[in-house]
């Protein structure tokens, strides 16, 4: 299979100890297909190509062992030859007259996209306006207990209209991480502006199938971000940072009064981006306290599980009072 810049592609060399190749070269719109045995070009001999819908093509090399093809856009194709030698032989006392070779190439047309799709756009825009907002929000005070890593705290919590979170707690090695837990669940309820461009998006495959929805791949962007989308409901999201790749996994969602979602549980997966190894995995837990128009946190519960153990960390809000309006 080949996928990204035709530079790069059309820099690949042939490799004459196999005895059948297809070698692409890129230009422009067309895509050139050399067929080699054991490096040396092949005339006529016959190219099929194959797209999404099983619609196929032929073509034949040339003198040089050349077949130019200008895909259509926006598909998947696969393209084989074979080739047949009368060769009599034994191959585990087994007797065979002939050699049958084959060779494939696989690719999605362009092999560089830009632009958006808008159906992806619209798809993941509507998940985004499906979630559960604060809208209107003028923040919040909370009575807040939990335990972090066996020790037991108190204390209370603070969120302000603009979403900063502040926490008085008995127990100071608690804060850093309550305060990471609260700030992201505020971060995620904060409603969005609809101002700014729209986002550019692009189904990732063909897969309509799939348990957790279409994939969606963003154009650009700081963290190769990649999302699943389902029921109007973003299902998985995939990212890279740094030295790590995560993918948050949602399990359940929970419709509020105005039928939008608020999340229930989801599972977050950490891997080593260069070895693919998992780190560890997280397991989360989310409750809801409706307090007038909104849909307060009221329970986290984090469940970690990496090679060191396990550990359950969690926080309870309660006494909510939201603040007075500026």
């Amino acid at each position: 299979a080949i996928a990204g810049a035709p530079a790069k592609i059309n820099a690949l060399q042939a490799r004459p100890e196999i005895p059948l190749e297809i070698m692409p070269r890129i230009d422009g719109k067309k895509i050139t297909f050399t067929v080699l045995h054991k490096g040396k070009p092949l005339p006529k001999v016959k190219l099929v190509t194959v797209d999404d819908d099983l619609v196929n093509e032929e073509l034949t090399t040339d003198e040089q062992g050349q077949a130019t093809w200008t895909p259509e856009e926006g598909y998947h194709y696969c393209v084989y030859t074979s080739t047949i030698v009368k060769q009599a032989g034994k191959k585990k006392d087994r007797s065979y007259q002939e050699i049958r070779r084959f060779a494939t190439i696989a690719f999605h047309w362009p092999l560089v996209r830009s632009g958006a799709d808008a159906e992806a756009v619209a798809m993941f825009q509507k998940a985004i306006a499906a979630r559960a907002a604060w809208k209107s929000f003028p923040g919040f005070t909370a009575d807040i207990e939990g335990t972090v890593d066996g020790r037991f705290f108190n204390g209370n919590a603070k969120v302000d209209l603009e979403g900063n979170v502040e926490l008085k707690l008995d127990e100071a090695t608690a804060t850093e991480w309550v305060e990471g837990q609260l700030g992201s669940i505020v971060l995620h309820r904060q409603a969005s502006s609809s101002d700014g461009p729209a986002p550019v998006l692009r189904f990732a495959d063909q897969d309509y199938a799939h348990p957790l929805g279409r994939l969606l791949t963003f154009v650009g962007g700081n963290f190769a971000s990649s999302y699943r989308v389902k029921d109007n409901q973003i299902m998985v999201v995939n990212r890279n940072i740094g030295d790590q790749n995560f993918t948050i996994t949602v399990l359940d969602n929970i419709k509020n009064k105005e039928n939008q979602f608020l999340p229930r549980s989801y599972v977050i997966r950490y891997w080593d981006a260069k070895t693919g190894k998992l780190n560890r995995t997280q397991t989360v837990l989310n409750r809801w306290q409706r307090i007038g128009n909104l849909d307060l946190p009221a329970e986290l519960v984090q469940i970690s599980t990496s090679a060191t153990g396990l550990t359950v960390r969690n926080f309870q809000l309660s006494n909510h009072k939201l603040l007075s309006p500026k």
